[in-house]
């Protein structure tokens, strides 16, 4: 998934604070299937 339409997914979804969490375990380096199951893709 292009990084782009992850951000634009999260925004639309996600409050702000719930944003940058994720994108603290992204760096961490959890894998799509965890980012699927929260957003449900």
């Amino acid at each position: 998934m292009p990084k782009k339409k992850v951000i634009q997914l999260l925004r639309g979804k996600l409050k702000e604070s719930s944003f940058k969490r994720w994108t603290k375990f992204a760096h961490r380096g959890i894998s799509t299937k965890y980012f699927k199951k929260e957003v449900k893709i």
